[in-house]
């Protein structure tokens, strides 16, 4: 499992699974191991954090939960 850090000038609500991350070819990142509480907390092995701003497209994705309801 990974973790990212980014920075974004856009608003990011909700939970995780509703949202597509995709980073720029161009973006810069640093990847290192998180500390011992997001291990053991969260099972996360990994955390890649880009290191500018802007440089990862978001997407939000309507749960298909909400889709077969045609909301």
């Amino acid at each position: 499992l990974l973790g990212i850090k980014l920075k974004t000038s856009e608003n990011v609500t909700g939970i995780a699974e509703n949202y597509t991350l995709k980073i720029k070819p161009t973006a810069k990142v640093k990847i290192y191991e998180p500390d011992e509480t997001l291990k053991n907390s969260y099972l996360i092995r990994a955390i890649i954090e880009v290191t500018s701003k802007d440089q990862v497209q978001i997407t939000y994705t309507l749960p298909s939960f909400f889709k077969q309801l045609n909301l």
